[in-house]
């Protein structure tokens, strides 16, 4: 009786780690990740980003400007970094300049001959290896399917793209280019482009027509959700299908 109590909770804590191990992988594919930046650039460009994902029990912060480059990560709330202190102007070419004053020690001609010989044959592999897969490929271009193969690949990347394209972007910029002539023209041209692409709604630029320097500024805001089980599957119900099927077959065989 006490051997099938022993087998029973042994199959009762398998079952439970199965669970456990579905039930993470579940949160890890379709939990989104919440990226959220600020950029500024006004003489000086400043940046600050962050990312949390599973509730913030993975937060992230990068915090860049003139005087600081600072990465924080925290893992449920603990701190597991040290981050970047402050930059000193000037510490960093102090340091540099040490380490070339710093000779280096001699190296024996012994260890090059050795080093040498010995890094022949791998290459010779790689080399091998890479021609083979180079002539894979090229049998796998060949492929009867290639066309539909190549429409189906577009629409799938554009399927995933639509998946990771930000929920909100708002920027404000101004430009100035010395002259009004000049200003006018990149004024037009970025016209043209968001008419094209969509974008004026997102991006607002104006022009300085008075200033006698040549500058740029904007704000910048973006939103944004990165879902891996979203953007994955349509690569996999892509992989699935009978064309990709023998094309990757023949390109690995």
């Amino acid at each position: 009786m006490t051997v099938l109590w022993v087998i029973l909770w042994i199959i009762l804590g398998l079952l439970g780690l199965v669970l456990a191990l579905l039930v993470l992988a579940v949160l890890l594919m379709f939990v989104p990740i919440k990226y959220e930046l600020t950029a500024a650039h006004d003489g000086q460009t400043t940046a600050y980003l962050r990312v949390s994902y599973l509730f913030r029990l993975i937060y992230v912060v990068y915090d860049y400007g003139e005087d600081v480059d600072k990465l924080t990560v925290r893992i449920a709330g603990i701190r597991v970094n040290r981050g970047k202190k402050p930059v000193v102007p000037g510490k960093e070419k102090s340091a540099t300049a040490e380490m070339e004053a710093t000779p280096s020690p001699p190296s024996s001609g012994k260890e090059t001959k050795k080093s040498s010989s010995s890094g022949k044959e791998p290459g010779k592999k790689k080399s091998s290896s890479f021609k083979a897969m180079f002539g894979n490929a090229k049998q796998a271009w060949k492929h009867p399917h290639r066309k539909a193969v190549t429409k189906l690949s577009l629409r799938t990347l554009k399927q995933s793209m639509r998946v990771l394209k930000p929920k909100k972007i708002d920027v404000h910029g101004a430009i100035a280019l010395g002259d009004p002539a000049n200003t006018g023209l990149m004024l037009g041209a970025y016209e043209i482009a968001a008419g094209l692409f969509g974008f004026r709604r997102h991006v607002r630029l104006v022009g300085d027509f008075e200033a006698e320097d040549a500058f740029i500024r904007f704000n910048a805001y973006v939103l944004g959700y990165i879902n891996i089980g979203r953007t994955a599957m349509p690569f996999v119900r892509l992989a699935l299908k009978k064309p990709v099927r023998s094309i990757i077959w023949q390109a690995i065989n």
